[in-house]
C-alpha cells in the first residue's frame, strides 16, 4: 500500500466517524426528546 491509498483509507475511515457520529448524536437527540415528552406526560403537565 502507498502513501496516497494509505492517506485515503485514513480520511475514508475518519469520515465514516463523522457520519456515525452525527447519526448517533441524532439518535440521542429523539430519544431525549421522547423521554421528557413522557416524562411530562405521566407527570400530568
Amino acid at each position: 500500500m502507498n502513501k496516497i491509498e494509505q492517506a485515503e483509507e485514513k480520511v475514508n475511515t475518519s469520515v465514516q466517524y463523522l457520519y456515525l457520529n452525527a447519526f448517533i448524536m441524532t439518535q440521542a437527540d429523539e430519544i431525549i426528546d421522547f423521554f421528557l415528552e413522557t416524562q411530562w406526560r405521566l407527570l400530568g403537565a
